[in-house]
Formats: structure tokens, sequence, C-alpha cells
């Protein structure tokens, strides 16, 4: 969670103006989307997002983050936005907070409104385990070894109960 300065949630209260910019890294190289390019009240950001309408033992939700780019001079239409990492930052006042990180996982059909899908990194554990068993491992370093195989970076390294041995699990 981050927190915001008392001057940025009273600017928030007041339905002041906020800026979202959002960096975009992809297989065509760095680019950056402003506020400008996004078509007027598309900008979405869902934290609860789960496919189907029940949450199943063993399921995670993710954030999808979704907008819709204007296209109208066709300057989008040579960017490759598959997989492209996107992380948005909203400007409150003075004050900049980072969104999260997302993978973009439809690719857009290049018209004049490209509309822009992306997942948050919990997407990266949506992949077939390549370790053949788990077990007599504390929970946090199996986590540092799915971080590994998955590719993405634990900002937490020791969490409650990161101390207990996982119980031996042959998963072939």
């Amino acid at each position: 969670m981050q927190t915001i300065s008392a001057d940025a949630q009273n600017i928030l209260l007041a339905g002041g103006l906020t800026t979202i910019s959002i960096s975009c890294s992809g297989l065509d190289g760095a680019l950056t989307i402003t506020s400008s390019d996004i078509v007027g009240g598309t900008f979405l950001l869902d934290r609860n997002c789960i496919s189907g309408d029940n949450i199943e033992i063993g399921n995670t939700e993710t954030a999808e983050l979704s907008f819709v780019l204007d296209n109208f001079d066709r300057r989008f239409d040579t960017y490759r936005f598959e997989g492209a990492i996107l992380t948005p930052t909203v400007t409150i006042g003075i004050q900049t907070v980072t969104l999260g990180k997302f993978i973009v996982d439809e690719i857009p059909a290049k018209t004049s409104k490209l509309q822009i899908k992306a997942l948050d990194y919990m997407a990266k554990l949506n992949k077939q385990c390549t370790t053949a068993s788990f077990g007599g491992d504390t929970l946090e370093n199996l986590l540092g070894i799915i971080a590994t195989a998955c590719s993405f970076t634990r900002y937490t390294l020791t969490f409650t109960n990161g101390s207990i041995v996982a119980p031996y699990r042959d998963w072939e």
C-alpha cells in the first residue's frame, strides 16, 4: 500500500485534476502514453479481477488495467503492444503514485481506437511449474524458487509463517 500526502487526499476529495502517464516497454522499444493519448473515461484499474463467479481454492485474484488509446492519426499502428510491460502512474498535485506493473495480454485491433488490456504481474504465475518436486524447504525459499522460475521480483523477502517447512510432495 502506498501513502499519499494530506494535500493529495484533499485534491482527490475535491475532484481536482490528476494526470496519468504509462511507461510502456515492448518489442518495439519504450513508449510513454499520457492522459492526452487516452480516450476520456476509459482508464480503468480493476483490483478484483477473477474469471467466473467463484474463487476456487488456490486461485489468486489479479488486477486488470484497461484503457482506450486515441489512434485517430494511426501513430500507434506500428507499435506491437502484445507482451508489453505497462507501468502506470497517476500524479495528484505534486505527488506521483505508481499503480503497479502490468503485462498486455490481448493483441489490440489496429483501429482508430485501440483497446488495451493488461494483467498485473500475478499473471506471470500462470505457467506450468517445471520443478519436479517441492518440499523439505521453507515457504520463503519456495516462493523464491517460484519467483525465479516465473521471472518476477519479490519486494518482500520474509512474511508471516515463511519459516514453515513444506511437506514433500511429488508433482509428477
